[in-house]
């Protein structure tokens, strides 16, 4: 059984920057020894570079870009997508 999953990390007023990354290792750490997921991917807005870093820091890959792939309050964008497989999780 292949076990996957996909996390988003939107940008709000209300989660300071810092945690997205203490956030982001939680989840991905529950997913991965938790849950058994194999694979974790997620995606951001392409508008958005600060939440690629935040995926870059969680140890993901970037995977492509899928064009207007998202809706968001800034109509229809692309999304970038980032991806971390059990094998790489440290």
């Amino acid at each position: 059984m292949n076990h996957s999953g996909t996390i988003t990390l939107e940008s709000a007023r209300l989660i300071l920057r810092r945690f997205r990354t203490e956030a982001g290792g939680a989840v991905i750490k529950y997913l991965f020894e938790q849950v058994g997921a194999n694979r974790i991917g997620a995606n951001h807005d392409k508008n958005n570079p600060k939440s690629g870093r935040v995926m870059q820091k969680l140890g993901m890959t970037y995977e492509g870009t899928l064009r207007r792939a998202e809706f968001n309050n800034q109509g229809i964008v692309d999304a970038v997508h980032y991806s971390i497989l059990k094998e790489e999780y440290v």
